[in-house]
């Protein structure tokens, strides 16, 4: 991803499954430098909040497996041809006291 990236291709990332999945991809795109990658939600999860907030939906294409995979293949395309927009992604750090308690 980071070399078609680097060479200016139009390049997409697609995670399947929940918020769990999405943060991964997103933790992992950053760790290699990819910041402006899009990335398109095909959710699989069981709360699927991130794809739900997008506007995506918070299931699957249904059926999923047709007639040559027509659903999954709309999907692919919606995500292919829609238009990029930036993301805020931020790293929270929790500090526990020593009682227990997150506040002093």
């Amino acid at each position: 991803v980071r070399k078609l990236s680097d060479d200016n291709a139009d390049v997409r990332v697609v995670a399947c499954g929940g918020d769990g999945t999405v943060k991964w991809v997103i933790s992992e795109l950053t760790m290699v430098g990819c910041l402006r990658v899009p990335i398109g939600v095909i959710p699989f999860g069981t709360g699927n909040d991130f794809s739900r907030a997008m506007g995506w939906g918070a299931s699957p294409p249904n059926p999923l497996i047709g007639p040559n995979l027509s659903a999954l293949r709309a999907r692919i395309e919606t995500i292919v041809e829609s238009e990029a927009g930036p993301l805020d992604t931020w790293i929270c750090e929790i500090k526990v006291a020593d009682s227990g308690g997150c506040f002093k």
